[in-house]
C-alpha cells in the first residue's frame, strides 16, 4: 500500500482544451507515475503536470487505461466527474473511413497513426514531400541521420509519363476526308 509521502496523481480535462487530459502528481516519489503516464502518452508540460492530446480525439479512453495501470502499480488516482463522464461516454466516428471495422479495430489503427504522428513531432521520422506532377504529391519517411533524402527519379520513371509520350498539349486527331 502506498505511504502518504509517495505520489498522488490527479486527472482532469484541460482547462483550455476540452478534449485534452491533464495529470498533476504530488508526492515525494513521482518516477514511476511519471513513467506510467508517459507510456501512456502523456507529455510533460511542466515539472509536476503532464497532458494528454491525440489526434483522434481517444483522450478519456486512453486516460482509463492509465489510471487502471497505475492503480495496478498501488498509486492512488482521483479522476474528476467531469472526466469520469467524457470516459463513460462511448462516443461512434460518424463518417470514419472504416466502416467495416470492429472499434478496437479503430482503436488500433488510431493508436498506429498517433505514434507516426508523436515520431514526427519528436523529430524520429523525417518526411520528405516529392513534387511529381501529381496530386496529392507522394511522401516518403526515413529516421534522422540515414542518408540524404531519396532522390527524385527521372521523368522517364515517373508513372504519369510513357515513354515516347511527346511533352505538352495533346495533338488534336487527323481528320477523314468526307
Amino acid at each position: 500500500m502506498p505511504s502518504p509521502s509517495e505520489a498522488h496523481i490527479h486527472l482532469d480535462l484541460a482547462p483550455t482544451r476540452t478534449d485534452a487530459v491533464t495529470a498533476t502528481l504530488t508526492g515525494n516519489d513521482t518516477v514511476l507515475a511519471h513513467a506510467v503516464l508517459t507510456s501512456y502518452g502523456f507529455r510533460e508540460t511542466g515539472p509536476d503536470t503532464l497532458i494528454l492530446a491525440r489526434i483522434d480525439h481517444e483522450e478519456p479512453y486512453c486516460a482509463a487505461q492509465a489510471a487502471k495501470a497505475l492503480e495496478y502499480a498501488g498509486l492512488p488516482v482521483t479522476v474528476t466527474p467531469a472526466l469520469q463522464e467524457e470516459i463513460d461516454t462511448e462516443w461512434d466516428w460518424a463518417f470514419h473511413p472504416m466502416p467495416w471495422c470492429t472499434r478496437a479495430e479503430v482503436r488500433e489503427v488510431s493508436a498506429e497513426a498517433q505514434e507516426i504522428f508523436d515520431d514526427i513531432g519528436s523529430g524520429r521520422l523525417v518526411i520528405h514531400q516529392h513534387y511529381r506532377g501529381s496530386r496529392p504529391p507522394p511522401a516518403s519517411g526515413r529516421p534522422p541521420g540515414q542518408g540524404p533524402a531519396p532522390a527524385r527519379p527521372p521523368a522517364r520513371d515517373l508513372p504519369h509519363r510513357r515513354p515516347g509520350r511527346p511533352r505538352g498539349p495533346p495533338r488534336p486527331l487527323p481528320r477523314r476526308p468526307p
